[in-house]
């Protein structure tokens, strides 16, 4: 049977292709925890028919950090030389090296990391749209990266065109497209043109805006975005960031019985054990894993991961798609589902280059409560 891509196609326009900038500054007080905003941008937002020469400039609410915003402006498509970045009180200019190509959409992307002069960071990435051309291109991707631990936020998030001669590899090139995730692991990647998108996520550990293979985390995704005028937005399913090591075996999670319970963690672990416990003291999650996309012979499996990192559960998704687990230590838990697209028994993550996607998975938003003796209900999924 043919394969259905997890996609959500929605409706877009350009009003909602900008952040919102607030008009005025923060209020006063004795200590500033207020984040900083941006109150204007040149070229205004959705500005058409810009000039290729043209210096872009941000001003913020408040007086920042300069140090903090020179290694997180970003201007996508990505230009080869770095824009050379100057300050006068509190606005930002922006002198790009070289011309902007004709009649294109760039956007351009202060992520969370900058911060004001009391260390009090934006609070979400701020991105706008401009045209060289007669009009701003409307495609959006947007998505989530997280971890076994829960969403990730100040994640990378690169996207490539593809081109038919050449396979994107985020350990060598640079991408077309930048931006971050917010504080609650979401993505939106705005203002692309039509065509055929390959999205990857990772976590910048050293700082260096780059990707490091077998230090930092990746995310693969599951499948392309291809957008076009009918199809002008995509919601991907979940990303998830793991360390790549080509020398060590990817181990499979335990699986754990309704009486037992122990530590046996993430794919990427060795070592596990199990411990007996009364079953009075478990608790139990309830709901319904929505999986109508997939193939209909496809096996889903539900991972439960303790938000201290303590313990981690996995049982099979029934195929009716309602389901209650077995037995888990009282606690938080983090729950996501997996589409075991090659029957293995475990969640395989994909590689980079030479490209192989990840299996399908999706997210509960937020984080699960179990009580002992008492089951948890509606922690619906959906792919």
């Amino acid at each position: 049977m043919k394969k259905t891509l997890a996609f959500f196609f929605l409706l877009s326009s350009p009003l909602l292709l900008c952040s919102c900038a607030k008009q005025g500054f923060p209020p006063g007080g004795p200590v500033d925890r207020t984040p900083p905003e941006v109150v204007s941008t040149s070229p205004a937002c959705n500005s058409t028919g810009v000039s290729p020469q043209t210096q872009i400039e941000v001003t913020f609410s408040e007086r920042m950090d300069r140090e903090s915003v020179q290694e997180a402006v970003y201007i996508s498509p990505v230009l080869e030389r770095p824009p050379e970045l100057n300050w006068k009180n509190r606005t930002l200019f922006i002198k790009p090296l070289q011309r902007f190509s004709s009649d294109r959409t760039y956007v351009v992307t202060i992520a969370t990391r900058v911060q004001d002069q009391q260390g009090n960071p934006l609070a979400k990435p701020y991105s706008f749209a401009f045209s060289t051309g007669s009009r701003i291109d409307l495609g959006e991707i947007s998505g989530k990266v997280t971890t076994p631990a829960g969403p990730q936020p100040r994640a990378f998030v690169w996207a490539y065109r593809l081109k038919p001669e050449k396979e994107p590899d985020p350990a060598k090139g640079n991408p077309d497209y930048i931006t971050e995730t917010d504080g609650e692991g979401d993505y939106f990647l705005r203002s692309l043109s039509p065509g055929v998108y390959r999205v990857f996520a990772f976590l910048d550990k050293d700082g260096d805006r780059k990707y490091t293979p077998e230090q930092e985390p990746l995310a693969v995704p599951p499948t392309d975005a291809t957008l076009s005028d009918s199809a002008g937005s995509v919601q991907m399913a979940d990303l998830f960031t793991v360390v790549r090591d080509p020398t060590r075996p990817q181990l499979p999670a335990a699986e754990i019985p309704d009486q037992q319970a122990g530590n046996a963690l993430t794919d990427s672990l060795y070592n596990f054990w199990l411990t007996t416990v009364n079953k009075d003291t478990l608790g139990f999650v309830a709901g319904e894993v929505d999986a109508g996309v997939l193939d209909p012979e496809a096996e889903v499996y539900l991972r439960l991961h303790k938000t201290d990192g303590a313990a981690e559960y996995r049982f099979k998704a029934p195929r009716e798609g309602k389901y209650s687990t077995g037995g888990v230590l009282p606690g938080t838990y983090f729950v996501w589902a997996f589409w075991d697209r090659n029957g293995n028994g475990r969640q395989d993550y994909g590689k980079p280059w030479p490209y192989q996607p990840a299996e399908p998975a999706t997210s509960f938003a937020g984080a699960v409560g179990v009580r002992s003796r008492w089951t948890t209900e509606k922690v619906d999924l959906k792919f």
